[in-house]
This record gives C-alpha cells, structure tokens and sequence, in this order.
C-alpha cells in the first residue's frame, strides 16, 4: 500500500513537471522577440508584464501567407475524329477555355493584440485575460528604452477532428 501511494505521488509530479515545461517565459530588454505561429497552430499568451521604461511594451501580430493550394488547368479535349465525306470540310481547332486568375485575398496588417501590465508598487495590479493568437501568424515583441518586459506563453497544434460515426 504504501508502495503503491509513493508510485501514485511520483507519477503525478511527474505528469506536473510535463505539462509545467511546455510554458516557455522570455525576458525581453535590448532584442526584438519573434515567434512563428504555424498553419494549425495557435499561440495563448499568458501573462506579459513591464517593469520600467516610460511607454508599455506591444505585442504585434501579423498574419503570415499560408501557402497556395494549386488549382488544376484544363486541358482541352479534342473533338471526335470525323469521318471521311468525299469533300473535304476543315474541322475547327478546339481552343482551350481560359483558368480565370484568381484575386488574392488582402493580408491584413499588423495589429497590436496586447499591451504589457505595468509592474509598480504604487498602483493596484493590473490583470489580463489569456490571448489566443491562431496561425498562421508572426507574433514580435520591440524592446522598450530601460525596461524589462516579461512574456510567457504555450504553443499549441489545433486537433484533429474526429468523424462522428452516422447512425
């Protein structure tokens, strides 16, 4: 039994320290921070908090190109072989129906999803609500003059959907 209990308490620690791991924190001073979010992929910011500097550091995300899907061109048929009359007739040449060019879809620009909580021991703490950011996107974080921004955040992949089964 008591065997058993330590096992339980080992392999729970254990799966806390996995799942603990896959937050990742960045402090950001002097180097613009980037991450790529990929396609089935979103990004949920947790906490981003500023300790000093004069303006609130930015979170800037940017929608990234996903990539083309190619689109199949016609090839023309060509027309049944006519049969032979005693006088010639000219068959017409078929010509192939033009693939319309399809219009890119704008990108929208860049826009800023959250601003840092000011760390400062005269005001009451600010709180934020997670943010999700979906990819495919580019997320940057610009340094702030004399500050310390703190950032911490998990990547996830989207799931996979399950087929509900037709009765």
């Amino acid at each position: 039994m008591k065997n058993a209990a330590s096992l339980l308490i080992f392999v729970c620690a254990l799966g806390a320290v996995a799942i603990a791991s896959s937050f990742k924190t960045v402090v950001i001073t002097n180097s613009t921070f980037s991450i790529n979010v990929p396609d089935h992929h979103f990004l949920r910011i947790y906490n981003f908090t500023q300790e000093g500097g004069s303006t609130r550091g930015v979170v800037i995300a940017a929608a990234a190109t996903s990539t083309a899907t190619p689109t199949p061109t016609p090839t023309p048929t060509p027309s049944a072989t006519p049969t032979p009359t005693g006088t010639p007739t000219a068959t017409p040449t078929p010509t192939a129906t033009p693939t319309p060019t399809p219009t890119p879809t704008p990108t929208p620009p860049p826009r800023a999803v959250l601003t840092a909580t000011m760390i400062d021991s005269t005001a009451p703490p600010e709180f934020i609500q997670p943010v999700v950011i979906d990819g495919p996107a580019r997320v940057t974080v610009e340094p702030v003059p004399s500050a310390k921004l703190v950032l911490t955040y998990r990547k996830f992949s989207e799931p996979t959907p399950t087929p509900t089964p037709t009765p």
